[in-house]
């Protein structure tokens, strides 16, 4: 499975089960296509490293941050570290984050939010051995 088709699986699901909440989960569109396209979106407010999807706590209004992994895809630690770097300044600021390739670990952050106005965190952690990231099974 691709990032964009568990994107898209976890949107469909969403948009099925929170009717009334349509519009608290939206995708935040990062991609560049060239070094032109890029200035340009950072011109207008591009920021590197924020989550694929955000979603909106119904309860408070807070943003919670959804960094979508395609299962047993590689990633630059950098691009992660970067990504990881947005997530712990949510965290900071009392939201949550999660990144991961699971499904229905992705599924059970955003249940828990909309259905209970508080949520919880899920990063990988460094295996600084291997200089990679340990994503939760």
């Amino acid at each position: 499975m691709t990032e964009k088709q568990l994107q898209y699986k976890i949107v469909s699901w969403f948009s099925h089960n929170y009717i009334k909440h349509r519009g608290l989960l939206f995708l935040v569109d990062n991609d560049t296509h060239n070094i032109n396209h890029a200035q340009t979106k950072r011109a207008l407010g591009m920021i590197s490293g924020v989550s694929d999807l955000i979603l909106i706590n119904p309860f408070n209004g807070q943003i919670n941050g959804i960094e979508l992994k395609a299962p047993g895809s590689r990633h630059e630690v950098k691009k992660l570290e970067n990504q990881l770097s947005w997530g712990k300044q949510l965290i900071r600021m009392n939201c949550n984050y999660i990144m991961s390739s699971r499904e229905d670990l992705i599924k059970q952050f955003i249940s828990e939010i909309m259905n209970t106005g508080t949520g919880f965190n899920c990063m990988p952690v460094l295996d600084e051995s291997k200089k990679t990231y340990k994503f939760h099974k």
